[in-house]
């Protein structure tokens, strides 16, 4: 009994020395940069929206965004996750504006404003006779 008890004793001295290392953890994975050219609105005012959006939603996690006025555009960076989340958003945020038909006059503030005007009527008035004496 002596004997299985210090074999016993012996192997679990023995046990933590044996054992091999727990494997190491996953490296997280590393963030996706994405450059998002913006069509119809301002990058920069796309961006203080985004920031902003992202002061208040604490889900939306570690998301990086820069904007390039120049080009118009946004950097997007974070895990792939978030960064095709922002995506969907910045697809729905960036959509051309409706414009409904107006009509009257524009006041231009152009030197060459007389003249355009000057060739706008004469265009007009080439048209409209084409249009009446070809009916």
């Amino acid at each position: 009994m002596r004997r299985i008890l210090s074999v016993l004793l012996a192997a679990a001295l023995c046990l933590p020395a044996c054992q091999s290392a727990p494997p190491p953890a996953p490296a997280a994975p590393a963030p996706t940069t994405m450059v998002v050219v913006i069509q119809h609105v301002r990058a920069a005012d796309l961006a203080a929206t985004l920031a902003e959006f992202l002061q208040q939603d604490a889900s939306v996690g570690d998301v990086r965004i820069a904007c390039t006025e120049k080009q118009n555009a946004l950097l997007v960076s974070g895990s792939d996750e978030r960064v095709r989340q922002l995506l969907t958003l910045i697809a729905q945020i960036d959509v051309a504006p409706k414009l409904e038909p107006t009509s009257g006059p524009i006041h231009l503030d152009n030197p060459l404003a007389p003249e355009l005007a000057a060739t706008l009527q004469q265009f007009l008035a080439e048209h409209e006779g084409g249009a009446s004496g070809a009916g």
